[in-house]
């Protein structure tokens, strides 16, 4: 598993640590995609992430491109001929996740309290027609 050929997908820092992980246990990592350095600060200077830090002091080739479906970044990708492709979600995208886990969770529960409200219509219906059928049979 550790001769497999990763590329690292990662931007915020935290993701530091997973790449860091990764290395630190010998695994196969031969490019990191993060952000482009953009402008940050009161002076607007332009900064690296801290993946790309990282990946530079590891010297591993770093891809920065602006959109992950620009031809040129697909192809330079192509080139590393990676076996598997690691991603690190931004907090964002975790928090993300976590709300539509939790929203189908609540449509299940609710889909389930829908039935349990049809069985009960369903057996207080049954309820009625029996006794209907009693008061028919008596002739009232």
């Amino acid at each position: 598993m550790k001769n497999l050929r990763i590329v690292f997908m990662g931007t915020p820092e935290f993701a530091v640590a997973a790449l860091g992980s990764l290395l630190m246990n010998g695994f196969n990592v031969v490019a990191v995609i993060t952000s482009p350095d953009k402008p940050s600060g009161r002076g607007q200077k332009v900064t690296q992430s801290q993946v790309k830090q990282c990946a530079d002091f590891s010297h591993l080739p770093v891809l920065q491109p602006s959109s992950l479906k620009d031809p040129e970044f697909i192809k330079k990708l192509s080139e590393f001929k990676k076996e598997k492709q690691v991603l690190n979600l931004k907090d964002e995208e975790k928090r993300i996740a976590s709300a539509k886990r939790k929203i189908e969770e609540a449509e299940s529960e609710l889909r389930q309290m829908r039935n349990q409200d049809k069985i009960i219509a369903a057996e207080r219906k049954l309820a009625e027609d029996q006794r209907e059928l009693a008061r028919l049979k008596s002739g009232r």
